[in-house]
């Protein structure tokens, strides 16, 4: 416990929306990359469709 106290303590006190975005910044970047990648091709692929579910209907 002294040790996980001690880690606690160096921390400096900043608000918890830094150190939450801090620490979650490329599980974002990743998932708006890979989304946007999807939609994407989903656009290449049915470019009349303007919603998931034509997308869905045309296959």
């Amino acid at each position: 416990m002294a040790g996980v106290y001690r880690g606690l303590r160096r921390q400096d006190p900043s608000h918890w929306w830094q150190g939450a975005s801090r620490k979650t910044w490329l599980s974002a970047a990743a998932v708006i990359f890979f989304f946007s990648i999807a939609g994407l091709a989903l656009q290449v692929a049915v470019p009349e469709a303007h919603s998931i579910g034509a997308v869905v209907r045309h296959w």
